[in-house]
């Protein structure tokens, strides 16, 4: 049985555990209904949440050493979100504002250990949402600065997705790694819930937007 060290130099803790598993590895999950999410695994794992003031609606993130199995990251929207359908006559809207995400990076293997930064990073988005043709596009930029962003580059997050009806489907990017979005869009309010790996980086998070 193989066994995987996992090292936070932002936490300082070392995590030992037991298992043959991916290295990196993403997804989405439902969080509960108070942005809740199971096995975040303790320590070693950022994790967060965020409310619509307005709507109630919500989203929850995470991102560490999941389980003792590898450096993960999960999202999703609160159950129950909903939006207001735009009208046939509705062209674009405009929509501002904030995004969260949880990130381990600067990820090394070197033989049975695995070393890697976590931190949670955050910064204000702004969404063109092009009723007639269902997308969804724009990007925002996380805070730079701080000892829990040091790896973080630009912190960039970009947008590219397609909606019919009010079900958001798509791409989030964030600091150069691509993944799944999904989440609502409609009149008055845009919500996403995304996550992506490489060999090098896990990250979840979303946004809220009106």
């Amino acid at each position: 049985m193989r066994k995987f060290h996992f090292i936070f130099t932002a936490a300082a803790v070392t995590l030992i555990g037991c298992g043959e598993a991916d290295q990196t590895a993403t997804g989405f999950k439902t969080p509960t209904t108070v942005g809740g999410l199971s096995g975040n695994g303790g320590a070693q794992v950022r994790f967060g949440n965020d409310f619509s003031a307005v709507t109630g609606n919500g989203y929850a993130y995470q991102a560490g050493a999941i389980d003792e199995a590898g450096f993960q990251a999960f999202a999703g929207i609160v159950p129950g979100a909903s939006v207001e359908a735009a009208p046939a006559s509705a062209t674009t809207a405009t929509m501002r504002g904030q995004f969260e995400v949880a990130v381990v990076d600067a990820i090394l293997m070197g033989g049975t250990t695995i070393t890697g930064q976590n931190s949670i990073d955050s910064g204000s988005i702004t969404l063109v949402a092009d009723f007639q043709n269902g997308t969804l596009t724009g990007s925002g930029n996380g805070v730079d600065g701080g000892f829990q962003n040091i790896f973080l580059n630009e912190n960039l997050l970009t947008i590219d997705g397609t909606f019919s009806g009010t079900t958001l489907t798509g791409t989030a990017t964030y600091n150069g790694v691509s993944g799944p979005l999904r989440g609502l869009v409609g009149v008055d309010e845009a919500i996403g819930a995304f996550h992506g790996n490489d060999d090098g980086q896990v990250h979840a998070g979303g946004f809220i937007a009106d």
